[in-house]
């Protein structure tokens, strides 16, 4: 039990902290997720601050950030690098955060250095190898792989040998798409995963083994989305870099993708540009409030019933 529910946990982390700069992230359900947008805007405290306001107080609030924080050369216009900047800032402060909680709750001598054996307390349970090596369950076969990939990712992380990390090198193994010494050892493992045939590309029918809902429908999306999005040469095969910027985008790339998403939304001129009033008048897509909870609360009620 404790090894399941350590599994259960480790994917809920890694899948809650890897984020792609694609459709995937802005739909859920068939619908727009605004909150994917509040949260990459404004940072998880600041989108939650907001949510604790009236609309008029949330305005108000975004305003402020926009001419203080966003709008870095005062021209009253916020441009795509100027979103851009905020987003990565954003993204960067709370990909922070969470390797932060974890790595204190994890530190349990509070030394202020993270060792292999809590982090494996921490997020897996009670954990035997050994254990793993009799159970050849297909969960217990995924765990144990799991296991040592994460071993593997734990030693290129640990940037001085000395078998524990920091907080920084925490931050290189848990988030290892933002750092040069783990990006390439994470992408070595994404291919293997994917890469049946060890030709160094990944085709459409290796790309859809992995895919948690096998029906034609969902398939044919996936097909499309295959060949528009992540096939950048249009070859029908992925190679290392179009994985790479499907599977594991810098956060440059991420921002610059969330910023050109919001521009999309918000430029009601075409200018290329977002003026303070086109912001305030699509403030949805920017921010949250009491209004925005009301309505996500009562879409969860229909839902039910």
């Amino acid at each position: 039990m404790h090894l399941l529910r350590g599994f259960a946990l480790v994917l809920f982390v890694l899948t809650w902290a890897h984020v792609h700069a694609d459709d995937e992230e802005h739909y859920a359900d068939g619908e727009h997720d605004s909150e994917f947008d509040h949260r990459a805007f404004l940072g998880d405290r600041e989108d939650a601050a907001m949510h604790d306001l009236p609309p008029e107080e949330a305005k108000a609030r975004l305003k402020k950030i926009i001419v203080g924080r966003v709008d870095t050369n005062h021209d009253g216009f916020v441009d795509k690098q100027e979103l851009t900047d905020q987003v990565l800032r954003s993204l960067r402060e709370t990909n922070y955060e969470f390797a932060k909680d974890v790595f204190v709750r994890a530190d349990t001598d509070k030394d202020g250095l993270l060792t292999w054996d809590e982090y494996v307390r921490d997020n897996y349970g009670e954990f035997d190898l050994a254990e793993l090596e009799n159970d050849k369950s297909e969960d217990n076969v995924e765990l144990k792989k799991l296991y040592q990939d994460e071993e593997k990712k734990w030693k290129i992380a640990d940037a001085n040998g000395d078998g524990k990390l920091t907080l920084e090198e925490y931050q290189a193994f848990s988030q290892p798409e933002d750092f040069d010494r783990t990006r390439s050892a994470e992408l070595d493992r994404i291919m293997a995963d994917y890469d049946r045939n060890g030709d160094g590309t990944i085709t459409f029918k290796e790309f859809l083994l992995d895919a948690l809902n096998k029906d034609e429908e969902h398939q044919v999306a996936l097909k499309e989305q295959f060949d528009r999005d992540y096939d950048k040469n249009h070859d029908g095969v992925l190679d290392r870099d179009e994985l790479r910027q499907w599977a594991l985008p810098t956060p440059e790339e991420t921002a610059s993708g969330e910023a050109q998403h919001l521009l999309e939304i918000a430029d009601l001129d075409h200018d290329g540009k977002l003026s303070i009033d086109e912001i305030l008048r699509s403030h949805d897509a920017f921010a949250g409030s009491q209004a925005t909870n009301y309505g996500e609360d009562l879409h969860k009620i229909k839902d039910e019933l």
